[in-house]
This record gives structure tokens, sequence and C-alpha cells, in this order.
């Protein structure tokens, strides 16, 4: 179903249009579309019923705030909260943290056209819908290039991540426009300095769920059914996250004699209808590198809601990923909180909780300039992320792999390793604790001004 976007005009929708899209029926409910009339239908009394129903809610809440103005801290995030990306789950997960601790929050959503939330995930952000003072603390939690300064707001925030060695020049002058940078990890704080960001930088790692993401779960029940080994890679289809060395290396390491399957869980630009593009990609260089006999890969293009995720990687034996630059990496750390031992490049952000006592890192060959539009990010055009193209680094990955695969239990050891350390330093109350009291002290500082 298609609604084009047109501000203040009605649209007449049918029923079975509104039955067959779950991301229609929850964008309802967060209002990003208002209903106006409804028939006799059940499910479009029962859509009207919710809309009504979190808007109670949400005025319910503002007059909370409006009696507690000036005690509370107030915090407008700006950015993505519907996708399944980095950015939309690092939003989320910092609006909960920010609430849990008492912080008022209100979610100023960027992109509305496209939803992969489910209901529940759906009903959480509803109650970010509340409208706050004008002295609340913004913090823009996006790509530098996207941001909108204001000089009317009171004390601004650039919450971003940097995935490459270097950044645009543009970059620099953004950030010199805010109060102070937030970033995800050491890596960012290190390559803004370098680039010449003259505001302080603070390094706020991605708020996770760690309530969420443990051993705790049954094991999802793959149809048709891997081998018994499963390397599980989640990422989102792009130059950047190195799938291209990841299958290479997989393909020349290991054949299908070997009783192991690659599942790759990935979209091709937030979009499931493009999932051919990866089938091609993949079938290529499986008839480049996998040999008569190459070994398994198995793939899936559809957002699995996020509830699920601890299942599906209970079901796998290890987590790889390649990636050529990431800001923090959060699905590593939510793969190895659910057990699996994590292979990665010793490159970038994840690379502050992944060290060698917990995890299998492959050294990086060299740096290069990214090729305009290899990314499909216009950001990252030109500036240096690693090749990952050597014959050394592939055979390197290939042996991790294959370490891991042959070393079940020295693997699972150097997980509980990973463990210990995630939940001591980067823990959703460790993490929620350290944003809540940098906004509270922000907070009283503009009070007292």
């Amino acid at each position: 179903m298609n609604v084009p976007y047109e501000e203040g005009k009605i649209f007449e929708i049918e029923t079975e249009d509104v039955k067959k899209s779950k991301s229609f029926q929850n964008l309802v409910v967060l209002g990003a579309f208002e209903i106006v009339e409804y028939g006799d239908s059940r499910i479009e009394k029962n859509l009207f019923y919710l809309q009504s129903k979190e808007k109670l809610k949400t005025q319910d809440t503002e007059e909370e705030e409006i009696m507690e103005s000036g005690s509370n801290p107030e915090v407008v995030i700006t950015g993505h909260f519907y996708e399944a990306g980095g950015y939309a789950k690092t939003n989320r997960n910092l609006a909960y943290a920010l609430a849990s601790r008492g912080v008022a929050v209100e979610t100023d959503v960027t992109t509305v056209r496209k939803s992969d939330l489910n209901e529940m995930d759906a009903r959480q952000l509803a109650a970010f819908k509340r409208k706050l003072g004008r002295n609340a603390i913004r913090i823009d939690s996006i790509i530098p290039s996207f941001s909108r300064i204001s000089p009317r707001i009171t004390y601004r925030i650039l919450y971003t991540t940097i995935e490459a060695t270097t950044v645009p020049d543009q970059t620099v002058d953004i950030c010199n426009q805010y109060d102070e940078i937030w970033v995800t990890s050491d890596f960012c704080k290190e390559v803004l300095e370098e680039a010449g960001v003259k505001r302080d930088i603070l390094v706020m790692p991605n708020p996770m769920q760690t309530r969420l993401y443990n051993e705790n779960h049954e094991p999802h029940e793959f149809r048709p059914v891997m081998k018994g080994f499963v390397f599980c890679s989640l990422f989102g289809w792009a130059y950047r996250k190195g799938y291209d060395a990841l299958i290479r290396s997989y393909l020349q390491e290991f054949s299908g004699d070997d009783d192991v399957t690659l599942l790759i869980v990935s979209r091709y630009q937030h979009s499931s209808s493009r999932s051919d593009v990866i089938k091609q990609e993949i079938d290529r260089l499986i008839e480049r590198y996998g040999g008569d006999n190459p070994a398994h890969i198995a793939r899936c293009s559809r957002v699995i809601p996020e509830y699920q995720l601890p299942k599906v990687y209970k079901a796998c034996n290890a987590f790889v990923l390649p990636s050529r630059g990431e800001g923090f990496g959060l699905p590593y750390a939510e793969a190895a909180l659910c057990g699996l031992p994590v292979i990665a490049t010793n490159h970038s952000g994840h690379t502050m909780f992944l060290k060698d006592d917990n995890s299998y890192l492959v050294d990086i060959d060299r740096l290069e300039p990214v090729r305009n539009g290899a990314s499909h990010v216009h950001y990252w055009d030109g500036q240096l992320m690693p090749a990952l193209r050597s014959d050394k680094f592939i055979s390197d990955l290939g042996s991790q792999m294959r370490y891991v695969y042959s070393n079940q239990e020295l693997a699972k050891e150097k997980n509980a390793n990973l463990q210990d350390l995630l939940m001591k330093e980067y823990s959703f109350d460790v993490t929620a604790d350290k944003v809540s009291d940098r906004i509270k002290t922000i907070w009283n500082e503009i009070g007292s001004k």
C-alpha cells in the first residue's frame, strides 16, 4: 500500500489494504496518520479506538509534565525511530533509557513513511508524542549532514556515530555549531578530534536492551533446517559491512563437505522487496569462489522483530561480521549476550569492547578511499575505510572461522569473558545512568542561568 504524502489532504483507504499493511496500522497508532472517519468494519473501529486511546494517554502525560515543569529534565530527540537500522534502534533505546531515569522525552521523528516496528514497539514509542517546552534540551541523533541547527534552542547536543577514519569537512563545521557532541565509542571521538572538532566530545555508548538479549531463550527452529554449525551475520546490505569479504572468506575456507551454514540476515537499502539484489550478489560470489562443492549459505531478507532476534541467535553457534567500520556495533554485543562467540575486524568502534581475550579479531589490510556510490551513503564517498581484499585478510578471517568451528568450548570461554565486560560496562542500567546524569547536569546548569 502506498499513501502519497500531501499534508492536510484526506485519503480514503480500503479496509482490505489496511488489513494487508501492519506497518500502516502501527503508524496510525503512532499518530503519523489520523483517522477522521471510519466504517463499520471491525478493523476500522479498532484502529480508531487505539488512536483515541493513545491520544488520551499523551494528553494525560502532558498534563503531568506541565505540573512538574522545572523539576524534571526535558529532552527532545530528533532522528529515525521506526526503522530496523542502527540509528533508529539507538534512538529508541536512548528514549527508553532517559525515560527510565525520570527524564521527560519527546520524539521529533524525521521519517514516518516506513515502519519496521511491531505493535509492541509502536505502543512504547507512542508515549513520547508529548510536546515539551521551548527550554527542552535538544538531542539531534542523526548523521551530521542531516542536522537542522536552530539558534532558538536552549542547549543543543549532536549524538552521532562515525564509521570511517576520516570525515567530510562539512561534518567538522556542523559539529562546531553544537554545544556539545555525543558519540558512541572512543573510535568516533578520536576521528572527530583529529578532524578538528573543537566542541567537547563525550563517549555515550548505545543503551542496549540487556534484559532482552541473554541466553534464556528457546532457539528458533529454522525451516528448512540448517547444518550442524551455523555462523550468523546480521547487517544492512552495504559495502561498509564487508559482505564481499565475508562470503569470499567463508567459501574459500569451507566446502559442502563441512557441516556448516553461513546464515546472512540482511536487507537491501531498508527494502525487503529488493532481496533479489542480495540473492544475485551472493550467487555471483558463490560462482566465483565456491568451486564445484560450495559450502552452504542461507539468507533471510526480511525484518526480524527485535523480540525474536535472541531466539535466532540462540539457534546459531557463532557471530561473524568483518565490517569496514562501526560507530559502536550493536549486533556484535547483542549476539554475544545471547551466547555467540564473535569474529570481527580489529578496527573501529566495536574494538572498544571486543578484545583479544573475549573475541576473535582479524587485522585489516590497508585503508583506502571509498569509491563514490559504493556505500549507498554519499556521506562516506571518498572517506577512508579498510579495503579487506588482500589474500592475507581473507585467509586470516577464514582461519578464525575455522578455529571457532573446530574449538567450540574454547570459543564459549571467550564469549563468557565478553558477556562479563558488556554487563559491567555497557548494560542498559549503566548506560542509562550515564546519559541521564549528563542530561540532569545540563538541566541544572540551564536553570541556574
